[in-house]
Parts: structure tokens; sequence; C-alpha cells
């Protein structure tokens, strides 16, 4: 049923619903205490309880199933998504056939046992930790892309695969 974008969307939708009637309060990192840009992790959570954006992670996901190492190794491929704001990315990588076991997720906030709340300038995994490494539209968000990007190679295995997805919206920009 994860294969289906309507059930991940409704599923998403259903356990953040859940989440805030619970009363629950998100997880999430001091921005004195991360490269995020400033208001970051309050955009990035107002996104998030909008449900904004879902089905991006499909996207990149599919992509990286056309890569043969990873798509013929799918239920012994480690990996990691930095930056999924909701479980959609979670949930895209269990229906694409992923292994659970096999997959963390990072964000500077989080509301799911799925979801660890970290920066992505100082992830918290050991060296060479993941074989797939998907940072779908997060380098945005960091004053030390550099730094970012240091550390995904850190924590891939040699010859892993690092997916960026970003977009550029000059009017966002400082002139």
């Amino acid at each position: 049923l994860l294969r289906i974008p309507l059930v991940r969307a409704l599923l998403t939708q259903q356990r953040l619903q859940v989440f805030q009637a619970s009363g629950g309060q998100f997880e999430a990192l001091s921005e004195a205490h991360t490269d995020a840009i400033p208001g970051a992790i309050s955009y990035n959570i107002e996104q998030a309880l909008n449900l904004n954006s879902l089905g991006r992670p499909e996207t990149l996901v599919h992509a990286v199933l056309a890569i043969d190492r990873i798509a013929s190794r799918l239920d012994q491929c480690r990996v990691l998504s930095i930056g999924p704001r909701t479980e959609a990315e979670v949930f895209t990588l269990l229906g694409c056939g992923f292994a659970s076991a096999n997959i963390a997720a990072l964000d500077l906030f989080s509301y799911s046992p799925w979801i660890g709340a970290g920066d992505m300038g100082a992830m918290p995994y050991p060296h060479g930790s993941f074989d797939l490494v998907l940072a779908g539209w997060v380098l945005g968000y960091t004053t030390t892309s550099r730094q970012a990007a240091r550390e995904m190679i850190r924590v891939s295995t040699p010859g892993g695969v690092i997916a960026l997805a970003v977009d550029y919206e000059p009017e966002a920009r400082a002139p």
C-alpha cells in the first residue's frame, strides 16, 4: 500500500493529526546550536504541519532507483534521509522496498520515532554508515553547505551514493 502516493499522504496526515491531538511537542534543535539559516526550523515545522511537499521525496527516491547498485539490493541498502520534514519520505522508502531496519532520518526537528533531531553539519552517525544518503531540498537551509557536504561524504560508505535535490529561487536571495 505504501507504493500508492495517496496512501502515503493520508498516513502522514493522520499520524501528524494524532501527534497534535495528543498534545505532542516537536523535538527541535535550538537555532543557536545549528548552522541553520534564521527561521529554518519554524518555517519547516509550519510546512510539515501544512503537509506541503509530500510528493517531493518520491521524485528523489525514484531517481535513485535507476542506479543498479541501489535497486539490486534495496533490502540490504542502508539509507539516510536528511531533512524529510514528515514521515512521508520514510513511507516512500518503505514503499519502494527499502527495509525499515536500514532506514535512518535526520532533521532539525522531529515528531516521529523514525526521524531523529539533529544537524546535517554534525551528524551523529559513524563513518561509512550508509550506502545511500538522500538530501532533498535541504542545502538551502544551512549556512555551511560545504560542511554538510563533508558530513554526507563522511557517513557514506566507500562507493556509496549521495543524492541531492535543490532548487534556486533568485528572488529569495539578498542582492
